[in-house]
């Protein structure tokens, strides 16, 4: 059996891990380096495929069990809140990538607004994963039972 809250907080880890590297190659930008464009599109094409394949759907299954056994009554507002964030942050980070391919295809366009996206990126996946961690996810293992929250692998 795995504990799917668990399972989300490894996978917010390594979500972390990837952010940590978009931040490292950002400092490169800012500090005039030489960033690696083709690494920051493999991480962002990470962050765009990775929660809809993993994450997303084990958030629902938490969520949709949460909802049936109105664990989330005094949260409501806050998960429909992150459903709807996990949207935004799929369209932050399409227009990451379409940024970073413009650079990869030598087209023109403004460093500033590239810059701000992501910066923005990164600081709303940051943002909307500690607040999972430290609103959703605790209040989940104090009220769920064991088995509510585990799956067979």
């Amino acid at each position: 059996m795995g504990n799917l809250i668990d399972e989300l907080h490894n996978d917010h880890i390594k979500c972390s891990k990837v952010l940590d590297l978009l931040a490292e190659q950002l400092d490169y930008i800012h500090t005039g380096k030489s960033a690696d464009y083709n690494l920051m599109l493999d991480a962002v094409c990470y962050l765009e495929n990775y929660p809809d394949y993993v994450l997303s759907p084990l958030e629902e299954v938490i969520f949709e069990e949460s909802i049936e056994n109105k664990i989330f009554k005094e949260l409501y507002y806050t998960v429909k809140r992150f459903r709807s964030e996990n949207h935004e942050l799929k369209v932050l980070t399409r227009k990451l990538h379409d940024y970073i391919e413009a650079v990869l295809e030598d087209r023109i366009f403004e460093k500033e607004p590239f810059e701000r996206q992501l910066e923005t990126c990164i600081q709303r996946q940051r943002d909307h994963m500690y607040a999972e961690e430290s609103q959703i996810f605790p209040l989940l293992r104090k009220k769920l039972s064991p088995h509510q929250f585990h799956k067979a692998h």
